[in-house]
């Protein structure tokens, strides 16, 4: 929509003017979703679509959308390598999204699967890939330094599902050198992004987001959803429909 060319501080100008480099990563044709458009708007000032992954092949292309994680995970953590510290890059994943694509030679990893659904196998490749892209990243000097967000723009979304299902993903963050391993059962939204990343940081910069520091257990926290027709409020204590 046209909103997306709005003006506003977006993680990539707050951490720019922290002296970040930033970047986007995107294994799909450049322009696809409008994301190198948005990440600028962001202020993520580099952008890396298909076309900047080197020999490009059919072995590693996924027949829709564009390179499968595998390769693309470890292709960015090898660019990671050549950029001035601190950096912030989003590492944009397509293999757990329709058509469900795992890369043939991968294949025989996941035949003890094959009674469950393309979506649960594409799941479990896109897991192996990210092993394989924290494989890779343990032995660089970043790693320690680094703060990790691992999460889920949707989900396998069908208004058929429970209202909860519908919207409940995955959000971790991983960052062993300065987080002691918890689980918080809060309600959480991706509108916290920010604030927490800016929390864990610890950066002096005045912003607006609509949540609120995953980190701050005193204030209460609110997902706003559209179910079909319907309008959705969850919190830790009920959902208003």
């Amino acid at each position: 929509s046209m909103s997306e060319m709005n003006k506003y501080r977006g993680l990539g100008s707050i951490l720019t003017e922290q002296g970040y480099t930033t970047s986007f990563h995107h294994g799909g044709t450049t322009g696809t979703m409008g994301f190198d458009a948005f990440a600028r708007v962001a202020g993520l000032m580099r952008y890396y679509g298909k076309e900047d992954f080197p020999n490009f092949s059919e072995r590693v292309y996924d027949g829709a959308w564009g390179i499968c994680d595998e390769p693309y995970f470890l292709e960015v953590a090898s660019r990671l390598d050549t950029f001035p510290q601190p950096f912030c890059s989003v590492i944009f994943s397509l293999s757990s999204h329709d058509p469900y694509t795992i890369p043939e030679h991968r294949k025989k990893i996941f035949e003890n699967y094959s009674a469950e659904t393309d979506v649960d196998r594409a799941v479990r490749y896109s897991d192996f890939s990210l092993g394989e892209f924290f494989r890779y990243a343990q032995r660089q000097p970043w790693y320690e330094n680094t703060i990790f967000l691992i999460t889920a723009d949707h989900t396998e979304f069908s208004t058929r599902n429970s209202v909860y299902n519908a919207f409940h993903i995955p959000f971790l963050i991983h960052a062993p050198k300065y987080l002691p391993p918890r689980r918080i059962e809060r309600t959480g939204a991706h509108v916290y992004i920010l604030p927490t990343l800016i929390d864990l940081l610890r950066i002096p910069t005045t912003y607006a987001a609509m949540g609120r520091s995953l980190m701050d257990s005193t204030a209460e926290k609110m997902a706003v959803v559209k179910f079909g027709p319907h309008f959705g409020i969850f919190t830790d204590s009920f959902l208003l429909r």
